[in-house]
């Protein structure tokens, strides 16, 4: 499958959409989403359904009333509670689109509670929190000529144990899309199928078996060319596959269902909000003397994937550097907002990227080359584990390249470097190709799944 729509193929129509995949008779369908931010369904006003129309509620699933993403879960609809504006808790269809819009935004619910919504993170919305800490032996007296202090430092007192204290907010982002997601099933003679784009085919693949009853040999889900979708697709597919599932085995006729702009925007995943603090113990001889960090992520109403993410951030949090003491305090926080998706990497992008400007500022306040400070830190005793991570020793080759590509304190330098061609990738490292994530390219950190997780999804074609 094509990663991208090429302009030749959209031009002589060989790149299909899923509104050209539509069959006749089909039904359309729209979600009934709540209104409010969180409350407690009470019953539901219903508008007159014209012939060949109807809503199909959470208590009409055939199957389990959730989607699994390893190992945590999300229903499909809501069933009681409304966990954030714009949840879906009926799927309304009809034989015209904009029918189906009409009817699902004239139903309405009538709460038998409301509850003041959480939106920031505090203790009282604190889903899962863990604690590492590490205290090692008497730092290297003699760590190299990269962190000798720079000749023209005058002021003796320059030499003495120095601390950085950092708090970085990263907020949501949106990742733009060149087409509408849509998905469209049929369901013929015991067999489901399944157009949608998707980049973990399997994945749906299971959750729908889940969703309405069915052996892995009676659903077929055929990944559609994705236009730009990225990690967005883990999460943001699951409702409209199960949707138009529902709808063909229930109605027993095809069905198809496509956000509208309004829903892209407003109601597709985003990026997870970030609160990361850092503290470190620098000193011009030793280097890193110890490392405090406290990561806070805000997973909105359902936090998904989330031991791979603390994996992944674990990880990220000291990618390779020499450091004998310190700790990493990583919380998840489950509030009101829209759920949020895993971009680049688990999240585990973001937060070697600011460990990276963090070394910065140790190179900006000792007065030595950048560079040179992170070839003189690189932890040559640790090796990497993960699947696709080339060893510690090749960073001492790759890193000089990353920093001739890109100014660490700019961007993360190794996106730079992986955007660059197979061909200038391989002229980089020609022993190791397969350069996954910005960990990856440093050769300290896999910015990739964890080798559990891999073979959790390791599935038989």
């Amino acid at each position: 499958m094509a990663k991208t729509r090429s302009v030749r193929s959209t031009l002589t129509s060989r790149s299909q959409f899923i509104t050209d995949m539509i069959p006749p008779g089909a039904y359309y369908l729209s979600f009934a989403r709540a209104k409010k931010s969180r409350g407690t369904i009470g019953s539901l006003d219903l508008p007159q359904f014209p012939e060949g129309s109807g809503i199909i509620l959470a208590k009409d699933i055939p199957g389990k009333n959730l989607f699994e993403f390893l190992g945590d879960t999300m229903p499909l609809l809501a069933e009681k509670d409304i966990s954030y504006r714009g949840q879906p808790y009926g799927i309304v269809y009809a034989q015209d689109p904009e029918l189906a819009n009409d009817l699902a935004g004239r139903v309405e619910i009538n709460y038998s509670a409301l509850d003041t919504p959480e939106f920031d993170i505090g203790e009282q919305t604190l889903f899962r929190r863990e604690h590492w800490s590490w205290d090692e032996s008497t730092p290297d007296k003699n760590p190299g000529p990269a962190l000798e202090p720079s000749s023209n430092l005058e002021d003796e007192d320059s030499y003495l144990e120095q601390e950085i204290s950092s708090s970085f907010v990263l907020q949501p982002q949106f990742q733009a899309v060149q087409e509408t997601l849509s998905a469209v099933s049929l369901w013929e003679e015991g067999q489901l199928t399944v157009h949608v784009p998707s980049i973990w085919p399997h994945h749906l693949s299971r959750n729908i078996r889940t969703l309405v009853k069915l052996k892995e040999k009676a659903v077929d889900v055929r990944a559609t060319i994705p236009g730009r979708y990225h990690d967005r697709l883990l999460v943001d597919t699951l409702p409209l596959v199960g949707a138009v599932t529902l709808a063909s085995i229930l109605l027993k006729k095809p069905a198809v269902m496509s956000y509208s702009h309004t829903e892209e925007l407003l109601f597709s995943t985003k990026q997870a909000p970030i609160v990361c603090k850092h503290r470190l113990t620098i000193h011009p001889d030793h280097g890193l003397l110890n490392l405090d960090l406290v990561i806070q992520i805000n997973q909105g109403a359902f936090p998904l994937f989330t031991r791979e993410i603390m994996n992944q951030c674990l990880g990220s949090a000291n990618p390779g550097y020499r450091c004998p003491k310190g700790s990493v305090t990583i919380e998840i926080h489950r509030t009101n907002l829209t759920p949020l998706s895993i971009f680049h990497g688990f999240l585990s992008a973001q937060i070697q990227g600011l460990m990276e400007i963090q070394i910065n500022r140790v190179a900006h306040i000792l007065k030595i080359d950048p560079l040179a400070l992170r070839m003189g830190l690189i932890d040559l005793r640790k090796k990497g584990k993960a699947r696709g991570i080339p060893g510690v020793e090749q960073a001492l080759t790759m890193l000089p390249t990353v920093n001739t590509l890109a100014d660490f304190s700019r961007k993360f330098a190794a996106f730079e470097l992986l955007r660059r061609t197979r061909e200038t990738r391989e002229e980089i490292h020609r022993d190791y190709q397969p350069l996954r994530g910005i960990g990856a390219a440093l050769g300290m950190q896999g910015n990739c799944m964890s080798q559990e997780t891999e073979n959790s999804l390791k599935t038989t074609a």
